[in-house]
């Protein structure tokens, strides 16, 4: 044991993994704790009931705001509503029910070989609702997301194939989820001191956007963007459920290939 240790005080070791967890730790979670402990700083240190009280007040439930939706962000598991989804497309195959789990492979695997740019995929588990999510009632997806850039990486595309009785239902939905600054602005409305000085920015924040419909949040590059990996996604699931229809004797011409939504996708 190096003397350091002996003498109650860190040694470089412990050192050097206290500085590479805190590199680790995404962005938003740094800037809450370094938020808070300011404002916490500042508000034990400033007379009460000062201007400058008040201000460090303001600054510590900023920072408890943006450690709330990291934490909610990280631990609660994702409730999709119906109005998250932008794109959709699904069919019901007779006596597929066994080759749920054939299909999503495949589908990964052509995802995967076609080597889309910026492109993960993993499963996860998603709830309807609130109350379905504490009761457990889930199902899992595989999700596939664009990371080129925070704009598109909002919106997820959901694949699913399950056993529905003696058939097989594969499907998928573009589900577009807020943005951590959307959250927080939601989130500190509740805030004392804090709506204050947000509720102006959000009003403002939404002006351009009245009168508008479809996916607001995305440039011209990003809508193109979007276009392509969601339909290079669908094109790889339509080629599994295409063989499997062979295997199974029956027609891939029948069956709908265009998506329902904003971008059309066929």
């Amino acid at each position: 044991m190096s003397t350091e240790q002996g003498n109650g005080q860190p040694d470089s070791d412990q050192i050097s993994q206290a500085v590479q967890f805190w590199q680790q730790m995404p962005t938003i979670a740094r800037v809450g704790l370094i938020t808070a402990l300011v404002g916490l700083i500042g508000r034990w240190a400033s007379p009460r009931y000062s201007s400058g009280h008040t201000f460090f007040t303001f600054v510590l439930d900023v920072g408890i705001l943006v450690l709330i939706v990291w934490i909610a962000r990280l631990f609660i598991m994702p409730i999709v509503r119906k109005q998250q989804i932008v794109e959709e497309w699904g069919i019901l195959i007779q006596g597929g029910q066994e080759h749920a789990a054939k299909i999503l492979e495949q589908s990964r695997e052509l995802i995967t070989t076609s080597k889309a740019p910026h492109i993960t995929m993993e499963e996860k588990g998603i709830a309807a609702g609130f109350l379905r999510g504490i009761t457990g009632e889930r199902r899992t997806f595989l999700v596939v997301t664009n990371r080129t850039n925070a704009n598109l990486k909002s919106y997820e595309m959901y694949l699913s194939a399950r056993e529905y009785g003696d058939n097989l239902q594969v499907s998928w939905y573009v589900i577009h989820w807020p943005s951590v600054a959307q959250v927080w602005l939601r989130l500190s409305m509740f805030a004392p001191l804090v709506n204050l000085f947000v509720l102006p920015i959000f009003v403002l924040m939404q002006l351009p956007k009245a009168g508008q419909a479809g996916l607001l949040d995305l440039d011209f590059f990003d809508l193109q963007d979007l276009k392509a990996y969601v339909t290079n996604a669908h094109h790889c699931v339509l080629d599994a459920v295409d063989k499997l229809l062979l295997d199974l004797s029956q027609d891939p011409s029948k069956i709908e290939r265009k998506s329902r939504g904003f971008l059309g996708i066929s």
